[in-house]
């Protein structure tokens, strides 16, 4: 009945959300909410002599929506950082020189859970088409999506049918790929 000196921002406003963290030779990268920026989610970048780099400029934010939940809005190579950016849930990649390039342009799709598959030029992830918003029952799928100059972005879906797919992985010889698929009310567990 009277009015707290504790509000919600006293509580949170200064904690960083640390999310997906990934290595790439001495380098690390991860993903880090900012409640002083809106709740946005850029990507920190530290090299082998420990000097830190936000990758992300306002207004990016790398948020995947897949399952609603999201998670797997990074995948850090060697020839870049890709990520899937929260306002249009699109594909997009950071590069060494800070530039930043739009992979796909998917209306309607949402990528997560991304893996390089090199043999191939190619990206790897996971997919989810909503022909509505707030679409209730959206299609779920394993997507291939193209790295090649002539055909960048361009989708092509590897498996479908299943409820849920997830952790797509590529093998170390690049000639086969696994992952996990289930169907409710089954679970992968």
């Amino acid at each position: 009945t009277w009015a707290s000196p504790i509000s919600a921002d006293l509580v949170a406003g200064k904690s960083l959300r640390l999310g997906q963290v990934q290595s790439v030779g001495q380098d690390l990268y991860w993903s880090e909410g900012r409640p002083a920026d809106g709740g946005r989610i850029t990507i920190v970048h530290r090299d082998g002599e420990g000097t830190l780099v936000d990758l992300l400029p306002p207004p990016y934010s790398a948020r995947s929506s897949v399952h609603e939940y999201g998670g797997g809005e990074l995948l850090a190579t060697s020839d870049g950082v890709f990520f899937i950016n929260a306002e249009d849930q699109d594909i997009y990649v950071v590069r060494g020189d800070s530039s930043i390039e739009r992979i796909t342009e998917q209306e309607g799709w949402r990528f997560s859970d991304l893996c390089l598959d090199e043999t191939n030029a190619r990206l790897i992830g996971v997919a989810e088409i909503h022909r509505q918003d707030h679409d209730p029952e959206p299609e779920n799928v394993l997507a291939a999506i193209s790295l090649h100059p002539g055909g960048l972005g361009a989708v092509e879906r590897l498996a479908e049918g299943k409820d849920f797919y997830g952790c797509p992985r590529i093998s170390p010889d690049g000639a086969t790929l696994a992952w996990l698929e289930w169907s409710l009310p089954h679970m992968p567990w």
